[in-house]
């Protein structure tokens, strides 16, 4: 069984919509070189290719599309436990503030 990096498998993501790493790396706040390496961990752990790389840009290979699609669908996934952390962050900040300790 393979360790996904959550961060890379969104970079992946990225870098497809964009179909350019610089762009990606703009907005995903990294070097496109970090990128780069992180796709290509990735590709080498899994043994196949996930982009096709060309002078105009990267497109994603089928088994990047296939990728992709489960990524979204992980992400769709983790949105609504990400918001549950921020409420019970938001919950424990107003027991404290109001002097009422818990345990979760």
């Amino acid at each position: 069984m393979h360790d996904f990096d959550l961060k890379t498998l969104r970079l992946l993501v990225s870098v497809c919509e964009h179909g350019n790493m610089g762009r990606a790396a703009r907005e995903e706040h990294i070097e496109p070189s970090a990128i780069s390496k992180r796709i290509a961990q990735l590709e080498s752990e899994f043994g196949v290719p996930l982009l096709t790389r060309s002078r105009r840009g990267v497109q994603p290979t089928a088994a990047g599309l296939a990728l992709i699609e489960h990524v979204r669908s992980v992400k769709i996934t983790l949105q609504p436990a990400a918001r549950r952390m921020v409420e019970h962050l938001v919950e424990r900040a107003a027991q404290k503030k109001r002097g009422v300790t818990s345990r979760t």
